[in-house]
């Protein structure tokens, strides 16, 4: 579970209805596969990146409607089979997610690409100049008063 804030998102920013085999939190990398065009048109069933190279990656981005007092975005967590939004990152797009949700302490100025085989994104000092999608660390800040960092997309 964890929270996430779509900063600076395009109008045209395409969307993308998702399920997984796994649970999937705000902020997670995952990568589009098949998309289903019988029974749940539309649908793409994601997995997590193979490799910091892949294509079709999307951020999970999925806040539900609550009508708790109690309950917070960072309460919710995507199930197994469940239906989720997930937008395409592009040059420019600013997120902010909580670090719990990346491998590794971020810094401001350095960066967050995919990491191989996992949802979570990894911390990197620098780039290595294969990531498929690459985010720099604009400002360290606090959702709901948990540490996050807001991410600007600088490569998609």
């Amino acid at each position: 579970m964890a929270n996430i804030v779509l900063n600076k998102i395009s109008a045209t920013c395409p969307i993308y209805d998702i399920k997984s085999s796994s649970i999937l939190n705000q902020g997670n990398l995952i990568v589009l596969n098949a998309q289903d065009m019988t029974t749940e048109l539309g649908v793409y069933t994601v997995t997590a990146c193979g490799a910091i190279t892949d294509l079709n990656m999307a951020i999970v981005a999925n806040v539900p409607l609550s009508y708790e007092a109690e309950k917070v975005e960072g309460d919710f967590s995507l199930a197994v089979g469940q239906i989720g939004r997930a937008y395409q990152p592009y040059v420019g797009m600013v997120i902010t997610i909580e670090d719990s949700q990346i491998d590794g302490a971020t810094v401001k100025d350095q960066f967050v690409i995919p990491k191989a085989a996992d949802l979570k994104m990894a911390a990197a000092a620098t780039l290595g100049g294969d990531e498929a999608i690459a985010f720099q660390v604009k400002e360290k800040t606090t959702i709901n008063g948990v540490a996050a960092s807001k991410l600007l997309c600088i490569k998609a």
